[in-house]
């Protein structure tokens, strides 16, 4: 028996995750104080479309070592288990947002 297929099939997108990769310094208070904060409203903006995730250097170091991850923060758009975007260094919100929507969109 023979299967064709004619056009593409369509999956539909599933939601994405954002993950946060954030500082352990004390030294850092102030920092991690401003990505507590710029998480929160990631996911406020974002809504169910982006799971945004804060992922501790220190708590979760197999998890910053398989994405190789050198600098905090860095926040990483991971769709399907696939990296589809990278921001190394502390940004602001409309800029991720736009790179997430841009990325979710192609």
């Amino acid at each position: 028996m023979e299967f064709t297929v004619s056009h593409p099939i369509q999956i539909p997108s599933q939601s994405a995750d954002l993950l946060i990769f954030m500082p352990s310094a004390p030294g850092e208070n102030t920092l991690i104080a401003s990505l507590d904060s710029l998480a929160d409203l990631l996911q406020n903006l974002l809504g169910t479309s982006v799971h945004v995730f804060k992922i501790d250097e220190m708590t979760y170091p197999g998890i910053v070592k398989s994405f190789d991850i050198f600098k905090t923060p860095t926040f990483v758009l991971v769709q399907r288990g696939v990296e589809v975007w990278r921001q190394v260094g502390m940004t602001d919100a409309q800029t991720i947002i736009k790179a997430v929507k841009n990325q979710l969109t192609d």
